[in-house]
């Protein structure tokens, strides 16, 4: 689950309906403390794809949220995909893939800016192979 606003919080789940793939969803905290049910509003068809969407990361400012996703136009396994909003009000735009070298052929997960927006942290499975050179 993550947050920057103290009343909407973004996670990941099967659904109600249990289904075979995960899903965004949006949780907003309630006047008596409890959190609404899950909220597909806004975390619609566009967002969520009949693969897995997982590893939500939500900016500062609370109007981009970064994703990793195996369906939309994914490179192989997960990618990284942003949406973006004008205000927490507004809708969120169509999930833009970031595209190579940060996606690759392998798994590439949970997306994280530094506060500058200039570098980042992720996660992969990308195999390195190493060489030695030295004899």
């Amino acid at each position: 689950m993550c947050s920057t606003n103290p009343r909407e919080y973004y996670q990941v789940s099967y659904g109600e309906k249990e289904q075979n793939h995960t899903d965004l969803y949006k949780n907003t905290l309630l006047p008596n403390g409890a959190f609404s049910p899950n909220q597909y509003i806004g975390m619609g068809p566009e967002i969520n794809s009949p693969y897995d969407e997982n590893y939500p990361y939500l900016s500062k400012d609370g109007n981009t949220l970064y994703f990793s996703s195996k369906g939309h136009n994914s490179m192989g396994g997960y990618d990284i995909f942003k949406i973006t909003r004008k205000d927490s009000i507004s809708p969120w735009s169509k999930p833009q893939n970031l595209g190579y070298p940060i996606n690759s052929t392998y798994d590439d997960i949970l997306f994280i800016p530094d506060e500058s927006n200039q570098t980042a942290s992720y996660c992969t499975n990308r195999k390195i192979i190493v060489t030695n050179t030295h004899k």
